[in-house]
């Protein structure tokens, strides 16, 4: 398992940067969407009495609609490189354990079952605090 970290912590690095780039310009697009949504609300609550005196209640419903949906586009993809990143860890660690036992094999008559134990067991504490960590740090990013 030693001589997989290096190798680990580059690929885990890697994924890391690409998924913050990602994040990060995915954000300020959903903060660019959002923007004509709230300008267009504010609007309609200011022209009320006139969109209802005209009858351009349907037009001010339709452009609304038509707001909410592209304001929206940035956010379902955000959910999307969310779900890309835990699924792509979740291989990393597979791969790990993948490799870790193909090596265990590889290599039985230098390998002790009970380092091979150890091993695993350490694989797994890894997927499961990676997991609690990637999913609590998503839920503090949604509530921005």
């Amino acid at each position: 398992m030693a001589a997989t970290v290096p190798l680990l912590a580059l690929v885990v690095y890697v994924i890391q940067h690409v998924y913050l780039l990602t994040s990060r310009q995915l954000r300020l697009l959903d903060l660019e969407a959002r923007s004509p949504l709230y300008s267009q609300f504010l609007a309609t609550l200011s022209g009320l009495a006139t969109i209802r005196a005209f009858g351009w209640e349907d037009a001010s419903r339709l452009e609304n609609h038509r707001l909410l949906d592209s304001s929206q586009r940035p956010h379902y993809l955000l959910s999307c490189i969310r779900r890309w990143l835990t699924l792509v860890l979740d291989l990393v660690v597979g791969g790990e354990a993948v490799l870790v036992i193909g090596l265990a094999l590889g290599l039985r008559t230098s390998t002790s079952p009970g380092l091979l134990g150890v091993s695993m067991n350490a694989i797994l504490c890894r997927y499961l605090l990676q997991n609690f960590l990637v999913k609590r740090s998503l839920l503090t990013i949604s509530r921005v």
